[in-house]
């Protein structure tokens, strides 16, 4: 019986999950249309959706608290990747950075997330790593590829997350335990 009252507790978080991101996702959408960076937000949220669900990141309670973080994360992104080109020799290092910082020390999961086992923790971070490693062996292939700049940010700024929220995880610990 415990096992299927874990399955109702996962089921529950995930349309909550759903509803939430389904929600945000929508409003972003319009809000970064009306900028006429629709496309732009919609490659953003693709790629940060796969890392995100593979690497966790910084989480909030609230709705909007985490609307507002997103929201400044996507805009930040779009900023840089328009205005902050780097070079492809630049991203292929600060990337390769990021899969090992992300192997090292992902991923770091909700506190309202039931917990997962080890198993499915390596298969995450492994798969997280593995995704960056195709976008950067993407970077190289096509050295004209449109969202390049904007896919980089991504990765950068989510594995900067993955580090802030790793590190307010270890202090939540460690203030438990005193």
């Amino acid at each position: 019986m415990p096992e299927a009252s874990n399955d109702m507790r996962l089921l529950k978080y995930y349309y909550m999950c759903l509803l939430h991101e389904a929600s945000k996702f929508l409003i972003m959408l319009f809000i970064f249309s009306r900028f006429h960076a629709g496309t732009e937000f919609l490659v953003a949220a693709l790629v940060l959706c796969t890392l995100r669900h593979n690497m966790g990141g910084i989480h909030f309670r609230q709705y909007w608290s985490c609307f507002g973080f997103s929201l400044a994360f996507f805009a930040i992104v779009a900023v840089m990747a328009k205005f902050c080109p780097v070079n492809l020799i630049v991203q292929i290092i600060t990337i390769c950075l990021c899969i090992l910082i992300t192997f090292l020390i992902g991923p770091v999961q909700s506190s309202t997330r039931p917990p997962i086992d080890k198993k499915h923790f390596v298969r995450y971070r492994n798969t997280a790593c593995i995704i960056m490693a195709v976008c950067m062996v993407l970077f190289i292939c096509i050295k004209s590829f449109t969202y390049r700049d904007l896919i980089y940010w991504v990765i950068f700024f989510q594995t900067l997350q993955l580090i802030a929220a790793k590190i307010y995880e270890r202090r939540k610990k460690d203030e438990t335990l005193q």
